[in-house]
């Protein structure tokens, strides 16, 4: 014949320590348990193991990553790289020629070249 247990007074909800859910659900972590049989061998709905099991991985695994720590190996400073060389930029200088066109060039341009691009867009 199976146990029997009457439950009296206002509050009704059996308490298991923490020790003893811990030991519960220890055995139904044994290979070949079903946690049913674990369950129907304490008194308890599977559903409770289930919740309990839940809880406690929470617990052990926070959300919170744990930090984790790389090998670094300290070494002599090489020379630093030299800054790469930064061309001011210049203003263009604008010639209106004769026709009304407009001639935008570097104030660093050969005077040879120049005389040579106005002559060529003055005779287009």
């Amino acid at each position: 014949m199976g146990r029997i247990e009457i439950l009296t007074g206002r509050e009704r909800r059996r308490r298991w320590s923490e020790d003893e859910k811990l030991l519960m659900l220890a055995e139904a972590e044994d290979e070949g348990i079903a946690l049913a049989e674990v369950a129907r061998r304490h008194d308890v709905h599977p559903q409770q193991l289930y919740a309990w099991r839940s809880m406690m991985r929470k617990v052990s695994s926070p959300a919170v990553p744990v930090p984790a720590f790389l090998s670094v190996e300290i070494t002599e400073p090489s020379a630093p790289e030299p800054a790469p060389e930064r061309r001011r930029r210049t203003k263009a200088v604008e010639v209106t020629l004769r026709n009304g066109r407009r001639l935008r060039v570097d104030p660093e341009i050969a005077p040879e070249t120049l005389a040579r691009l106005i002559q060529t867009l003055e005779s287009a």
